[in-house]
């Protein structure tokens, strides 16, 4: 089960002998597993990974494996809030009739435009 933790935990590679003793002595080893807190645990990790960008985005150092389950930090966690870019809708044919009269009337005022400043040649 802590492979599947360390790979949802993702970082940082180096760490991994340093975050098994703090694994072992939370969740167990062998046959004396507690399954659900290591599903608790791995759940976090994955919720601490995708916060891990925002983390280094906004500058901070994100906490090593050893640190994290120390500090039972998986209690609580939520996942970083997914930012959804809004999706441009079609144009209706009310929309299309408006930016064509749009359209056409700033056509006509530059024709009307270009009549009054014609050229006087000598």
């Amino acid at each position: 089960m802590f492979k599947i933790f360390w790979k949802e935990f993702g970082f940082p590679e180096s760490g991994r002998a340093a975050t098994i003793d703090p694994w072992i002595k939370l969740v167990g080893n062998g046959n004396d597993v507690d399954e659900q807190l290591a599903k608790e645990i791995t759940v976090g990790a994955t919720a601490e990974r995708q916060n891990r960008q925002d983390l280094r985005g906004r500058g901070l150092t994100p906490i090593y494996g050893q640190g994290w389950l120390t500090a039972r930090r998986w209690e609580g966690l939520q996942p970083a809030p997914v930012t959804v870019r809004p999706v441009e809708k079609p144009m209706t044919e009310e929309d299309e009739a408006i930016v064509t009269a749009e359209r056409t009337k700033a056509i006509e005022s530059i024709k009307n435009l270009g009549n009054k400043m014609k050229v006087v040649t000598r």
